[in-house]
């Protein structure tokens, strides 16, 4: 590590409490004057704007005789004195901090994102820049911050997103007491997942955590839709009616509930969508196309998949009836 150039400033305590200043009062006074002190925050152009208090001085580098000139004010009303009257201060050079990962020297690249810029992008541009940058004999580099964070995060998310899925499956089977029913509203997941990514790729969204923990929902509230579709067809099989009449007023008599709950999903959601915001923006977007998506196909192909799905029993329910009668 090289050498940092500083100013030791050593208070004495009794010259210091003569004019009732402390040392943390002392700190505070030269930070307000050199780094600036923060007072609070405005909202400017959709982003929070951190306000800080900083004098004309924060511009001109520190030396001994000019910290030494700064008058510092004390708990005691209007007195101020200089600091060299209760401080003495000299120039000192410090050793940098060598920072060691895992045993070796390692210097860490940080960066701050523009407002409206997402960081997928930004990380496949540092990508394409580090892998066309040779590196010399020694040295090496590795990739942290978010993408080091999704990364060890991802295998829990999907961990998690597997067995609610499994645990969604039990319900089902438990409600329809029917495999073949159970997995029919399970597969009905899948075109209502295509459509969350569809439209997450139309706006540009990155796939990540939160998208994850937004197909979890889409999941309960698409199995959600399916329950009301098919349990009512099978109320109405049970009370005699065929597999294509069931299907058919199932599908026309729960499309009024199936998009009111699908719309209202929707538009809770479309607060998070407009914001932009790269942590919350893909999980609303997944919700919010996902949710349109299993809407459409819930009410117009999951009743025609059902009867397609079930046809043969009445088949066989024709076959027997005749048989019935005969004896």
């Amino acid at each position: 590590g090289g050498m940092q150039y500083g100013i030791g400033v050593n208070v004495d305590p009794v010259a210091a409490a003569h004019v009732g200043i402390n040392p943390g009062l002392l700190s505070l006074n030269l930070a307000s004057r050199y780094s600036g002190v923060p007072a609070t925050s405005m909202w400017s152009d959709g982003k929070t704007v951190p306000v800080l208090i900083r004098t004309d001085r924060q511009n001109e580098p520190p030396s001994p005789d000019r910290l030494g000139d700064e008058y510092v004010q004390g708990i005691i009303p209007g007195a101020g004195v200089p600091l060299r009257q209760i401080a003495t201060l000299e120039p000192e050079w410090n050793i940098s901090q060598i920072v060691r990962r895992n045993g070796y020297p390692t210097l860490t690249l940080m960066m701050d994102l523009k407002y409206g810029k997402i960081s997928t992008d930004v990380f496949d541009q540092v990508v394409d820049i580090m892998e066309d940058t040779p590196m010399p004999d020694g040295v090496w580099y590795q990739y942290g911050g978010t993408y080091q964070a999704d990364k060890s995060m991802m295998p829990g998310i999907l961990k998690g997103v597997v067995i609610a899925i499994f645990l969604i499956f039990l319900i089902l089977l438990f409600h329809f007491k029917k495999i073949s029913l159970s997995l029919l509203v399970m597969g009905s997941t899948l075109l209502s997942i295509l459509g969350a990514f569809a439209g997450t790729w139309v706006l540009g969204l990155p796939v990540s955590l939160t998208t994850f923990l937004g197909l979890v929902t889409l999941i309960g509230l698409v199995v959600r839709n399916g329950i009301i579709m098919f349990d009512y067809a099978e109320t109405l099989r049970a009370e005699g009616n065929s597999v294509k009449e069931a299907a058919f007023m199932a599908g026309c008599r729960r499309i009024r509930p199936i998009f009111q709950t699908s719309s209202s999903t929707a538009v809770a959601v479309i607060p998070m969508l407009i914001t932009n915001d790269s942590l919350w923006a893909p999980m609303a977007a997944t919700i919010f196309f996902g949710v349109l998506t299993s809407m459409f196909f819930v009410s117009v192909f999951l009743p025609v998949i059902y009867w397609l799905f079930y046809r043969k029993q009445d088949k066989i329910k024709s076959i027997r009836e005749p048989e019935k009668l005969k004896l």
